[in-house]
Order: structure tokens, then sequence, then C-alpha cells
């Protein structure tokens, strides 16, 4: 799963990602806490560097892994930092907006 979907099956998780790679530049590295694991789970903390309508951005994603008893990946999910993406890739309008969303945020 994904913020773009729910993939299942290798067939549909490699279309997925064939067409991210396609139509991002995208990097990933290592981030915080290495993998952990826990039973037949795995987490992983890791930052993004991507390019989003023109603009470089960085956020920040954590990847659950669950496998089955044959240690067959059974289930991935990811979790992305949106709102610090949309504040780095915003323009015009659209970044003031988001602006004054994130003012609301401000711990004082």
């Amino acid at each position: 799963m994904t913020l773009f979907g729910k993939f299942i099956g290798k067939e549909a998780i490699k279309n997925f990602l064939d067409w991210q790679n396609r139509n991002m530049k995208w990097t990933v590295q290592k981030a915080g806490n290495d993998i952990i694991m826990s039973g037949n789970k795995a987490f992983y903390e890791h930052e993004i560097k991507a390019i989003v309508e023109g603009r470089e951005v960085k956020l920040c994603a954590m990847c659950a892994w669950e496998f089955n008893d044959n240690n067959k990946i059974k289930e991935v999910r990811t979790v992305y930092d949106r709102f610090s993406t949309l504040e780095q890739a915003a323009t015009g309008v659209g970044k003031f907006v988001i602006n004054q969303i994130g003012k609301k945020f401000i711990v004082r």
C-alpha cells in the first residue's frame, strides 16, 4: 500500500514500480534507524529525495514489511510526510495556502 493506492500481486506491483520509475526522478537513503525486526515484521526509516513539479523535495518515510511463514513478503505499507512535501513543492497561490495551514500547527 502506498499513497498512490493498494497493489496486490507481483504484476500489479511491477506495473506500479515501472510507472513510478518512468514518471518520477527519486532516490532513497537510510535515515535514523536501520531495519528493525520484530517477529515476522520489519520497519525501515528512510529519506526520499524527489523532483516534484520541477522542484527538489526531501521527505521522511517509514516502510512496514510483513512476511508470511515462508519468509515471503505478505504486505508492505509506506507512510510519507505529505505536508512537508507540499510545503517544499508548492508555488504561487498553493504556496500561500499551504503556509497559512502550516501556521495553524506552530507550537508556541
